[in-house]
């Protein structure tokens, strides 16, 4: 009796350490495929941001410069941000324009996703402020499919912090192109989960 009892809590002991190796491994792979791609096409078209915005740093047009400054302090936070989440969640994403040092989950950028989005090219105010209505468009769109198909919380949460951020951004330039006087949006408050700066909460107007 005594052996069976024995025997008994063994199997209670091995089956309560295999289901916690179990839960542990599960919680290392809760994010879907539909976020492993929305993180890697999500900081692909912010490094494109990234990139096209400081090719626009020594343009003549004032309001342009100051935009072209917010993209990147904007779009380098939110690559870093996500990038982080990535970190902890074992999620491949592109190493780049992002404040994150370590190396597990990396991975190169989507060749042929940044193939049809040239970076860097040196382009008229215009036509720059032109192609950011259609880009902002296009990510905008991204992060709705996400925020409706994703499942993993955390992402869910900076979906919903940086989508507006990403309105904001449409707006501006959508305002520069029709001649309107251009607002630029304040900065979100500086938290745990959101690394950006802080910064007064009124609006700035841009020249």
């Amino acid at each position: 009796m005594h052996i069976r009892t024995l025997a008994g809590v063994a199997i209670v002991v091995a089956f309560a350490a295999s289901s916690s190796a179990f839960l542990a491994q599960a919680n290392t792979s809760e994010y879907t495929s539909a976020d492993r791609d929305f993180v890697m096409k999500a900081m692909t078209a912010g490094d494109a941001e990234i990139a096209q915005a400081r090719a626009q740093l020594s343009t003549h047009d004032a309001t342009v410069r100051a935009f072209a400054r917010r993209m990147i302090l904007d779009h380098v936070a939110a690559n870093t941000h996500l990038a982080q989440l990535a970190e902890q969640k074992g999620i491949p994403y592109p190493h780049v324009n992002v404040n994150v040092t370590s190396e597990p989950g990396n991975a190169k950028p989507n060749t042929a996703t940044r193939a049809s989005t040239p970076t860097g090219r040196a382009m008229s105010a215009r036509a720059y402020m032109q192609r950011e209505v259609s880009e902002h468009q296009v990510a905008i769109a991204l992060f709705k499919t996400e925020a409706k198909s994703g499942t993993d919380r955390d992402i869910e949460v900076f979906v919903g912090n940086t989508l507006p951020l990403l309105q904001g951004h449409l707006k501006m330039a959508q305002d520069y192109l029709a001649g309107r006087r251009v607002t630029m949006p304040p900065l979100a408050p500086p938290s745990e989960n959101n690394p950006q700066p802080a910064k007064s909460p009124q609006p700035e107007e841009l020249p």
